[in-house]
C-alpha cells in the first residue's frame, strides 16, 4: 500500500494513526423536493466548504446553509414560480409531485438520473479533498472516476464501500494521482452527517475480505488488506431489503391522473378544516407550499 488507511473507529497501539480529524464527519443536506445532496466539510483550518461548490469557504457551517438556501431560492424564482401563483391548491400540489423546485420533470427522460447526476461524486469528492487536507497535497487531487459502490448494514449502521480513482489537477509529482483508493463512510438512519471511517489508497492487488460487498453485490470492490482499516462488512449477512428504487412505466397522463384523483377535493377549505380541526387558523397555502 502506497500510504496507510486514515481509520477512526480503532485505537490500538498497531493501528496507524489518524492524519486528521475527519473521523468527525461530513455534513449532509438534502433539501424538500430537490434532486441534489449538498455536503458541508471542515479543513483543518477550520474553514467550511460546500459540494457542489456554491462559493466559500465559509466560516462556520450556519454559512454554508445559508449558501445552500441562497442557491435554492435562485432556482425557484428563475422556475416560473409566478405561473404557479396563479395555480389552485390540488394544481399546485399536483405540479410539486411531479416536478422538482425549479421545473426539472422528476420521471421521464428529461429527470435527472445517475446518466447526469450523482450525488455521490460529490461526497466523494469531499473525502478526496480531506485526504488532500491531510497529507499536505494543497487540493492538487481531483475525482476521476467511482468505479464501485455498495451499501452495507450492520449492527443498526449503514455504510458505504468506495473505489474510485484520481487525477491531477495541475501538473506536479503528486504521487496520489491516477492512484487507486478505497472510503469507507457510515451514519445511522435518519442522521445528516456521514462518519469517515476510512480513505486511503490501495494497490490493485489488495483483497481484504467483506461480507458486505460480497454478499450485496460488489464483490469486485477492493479492500485495503488490512481488515482493522474499516468497519463495516465483516458480517456475513445481507442487506435486509433491496435498496434500489425501482422504475414505473406510468406515463405522465397516467400519473396526473393519480395525482388527481388522490388530492381531490382539498381545494375545499372546508375540508382542512375537518381533516385539521385544532388548526383552523393555519393557512392552506402554507400547507400546500
Amino acid at each position: 500500500m502506497s500510504t496507510s488507511p486514515r481509520t477512526v473507529l480503532h485505537d490500538t497501539s498497531s493501528s496507524p494513526t489518524p492524519a486528521s480529524s475527519l473521523g468527525s464527519s461530513i455534513l449532509s443536506r438534502s433539501p424538500p423536493n430537490w434532486y441534489e445532496v449538498f455536503y458541508i466539510r471542515m479543513d483543518h483550518g477550520g474553514s467550511f466548504y460546500v459540494y457542489p461548490d456554491l462559493g466559500g469557504p465559509f466560516s462556520c457551517v450556519d454559512e454554508a446553509d445559508i449558501a445552500i438556501n441562497r442557491y435554492l431560492d435562485e432556482l425557484r424564482r428563475g422556475a416560473g414560480c409566478k405561473e404557479q401563483g396563479n395555480l389552485n391548491i390540488v394544481d399546485r400540489m399536483v405540479h410539486n409531485c411531479k416536478y422538482y423546485l425549479d421545473g426539472t420533470p422528476k420521471r421521464g427522460p428529461n429527470s435527472p438520473s445517475n446518466k447526469t447526476y450523482d450525488e455521490k461524486r460529490y461526497l466523494v469528492q469531499a473525502l478526496l479533498d480531506q485526504y488532500s487536507d491531510d497529507h499536505n497535497l494543497f487540493g492538487n487531487l481531483e475525482l476521476e472516476d467511482i468505479l464501485m459502490r455498495q451499501w452495507i448494514y450492520e449492527d443498526h449502521r449503514w455504510f458505504y464501500h468506495f473505489n474510485f480513482t484520481t487525477k491531477k489537477r495541475e501538473a506536479d509529482d503528486n504521487p496520489s494521482a491516477g492512484k487507486l483508493f478505497f472510503a469507507e463512510v457510515t451514519h445511522m438512519q435518519g442522521e445528516d452527517a456521514w462518519e469517515v471511517n476510512c480513505c486511503c489508497m490501495i494497490e490493485d492487488e489488495d483483497n481484504g475480505w467483506c461480507y458486505g460487498c460480497r454478499n450485496n453485490g460488489s464483490p469486485g470492490m477492493k479492500h485495503p488488506e488490512s481488515t482493522d482499516a474499516y468497519t463495516g462488512g465483516h458480517l456475513d449477512i445481507y442487506l435486509p431489503f433491496d435498496c434500489v428504487e425501482s422504475s414505473s412505466s406510468e406515463d405522465e397522463e397516467d400519473e396526473d391522473t393519480r395525482l388527481r384523483h388522490m388530492f381531490e377535493g382539498l381545494d375545499d377549505p372546508h375540508v382542512w378544516d375537518y381533516l385539521f380541526p385544532s388548526s383552523r387558523s393555519v393557512e392552506v397555502e402554507a400547507i400546500a407550499r
